[in-house]
């Protein structure tokens, strides 16, 4: 097994970080903050691999206990897209899914203030990261009927962005997505922009490499709202105190879905700021983790 490296100095991320991505609190509040969500270390991965050929194309891959073959979770970490954030965010979400019996594949992509993160590397990245299960399943027993795909934050609007894209992520007819649970996503990059209090208002120009008004149709294309329609299970889930911009969000894509005759699950886990709902031993976590028990 491969060793990796942790974050242990997270706290230098922190400085100039987005702040409409986090939860709106106060001195008093006990919700988990950016720092404590950031700087939690975990053990390392089972596996560090490379689904592609760039810096920023690889992937830790965690297994269960016994042969499998295993059901797998993929995991895409948020940040509002940028380079200040990386896969860690989802370590412990990722090794407690693995002790729950699930392999988990949380891949790293090039993000904004990074070279290679231009509009639309990212979407590329994560595209392949998830045609790269094929691979993984060939090698590590992976049950490719059973696939869940998970994302949070801006990782949430990426989730539901591949969702959107069946034509894509079906590329290989033996993968199975059976669910994506899209935890805290965007879905209206149009709205986002438009809106400075909605969460990586700051960051989503860098996304699209460009303004709403120069590149509309680059927005409407990476917005779940306005893509074509699938017909994958879709879970969305929101925290009770997190910012307000995102269960707007939520409602917007809600909506979208309604006229489509699409029906989507929500979950309102509590209590939880942004953080609470990928951090196992919460109450929030301990909800979401029975929708991924159902799913398994």
């Amino acid at each position: 097994m491969r060793k990796i490296m942790q974050y242990v100095s997270a706290a230098i991320l922190l400085q100039g970080l987005i702040g409409s991505c986090l939860a709106e609190t106060d001195e008093k509040s006990t919700l988990i903050s950016l720092q404590e969500a950031v700087t939690t270390t975990q053990q390392p991965a089972d596996y560090r691999l490379n689904y592609g050929p760039g810096v920023f194309q690889f992937g830790d891959l965690r297994l269960p206990e016994g042969e499998g073959p295993y059901p797998l979770v993929v995991i895409i970490h948020g940040g509002c897209w940028t380079a200040k954030y990386g896969l860690h965010l989802m370590d412990a979400m990722a090794e407690r899914l693995t002790s729950l019996g699930f392999a988990t594949w949380n891949p790293e992509f090039r993000r904004i203030g990074m070279k290679g993160g231009e509009w639309s590397d990212i979407f590329t990245d994560v595209l392949m990261a998830t045609h790269y299960v094929d691979n993984l399943a060939s090698r590590f027993n992976l049950d490719r009927q059973n696939i869940t795909l998970t994302g949070h934050s801006s990782g949430g609007h990426l989730v539901l962005w591949l969702a959107h894209q069946q034509q894509l992520i079906n590329k290989h007819e033996k993968l199975n997505i059976k669910a994506v649970v899209s935890l805290a996503p965007l879905t209206d990059l149009s709205k986002v922009a438009q809106d400075d209090s909605l969460p990586c208002h700051d960051t989503v120009g860098g996304l699209m490499g460009g303004s709403l008004a120069e590149f509309p149709k680059r927005y409407q294309q990476a917005s779940p709202v306005q893509m074509a329609d699938t017909d994958l299970k879709i879970v969305v889930v929101n925290g009770d105190q997190d910012s307000k911009g995102f269960y707007r969000q939520f409602v917007d894509y809600r909506q979208s879905m309604k006229k489509r005759s699409r029906k989507i699950s929500h979950l309102e886990v509590a209590p939880s700021g942004h953080f609470e709902m990928i951090t196992p031993g919460t109450n929030a976590w301990q909800d979401l983790e029975k929708v991924f028990l159902r799913l398994k």
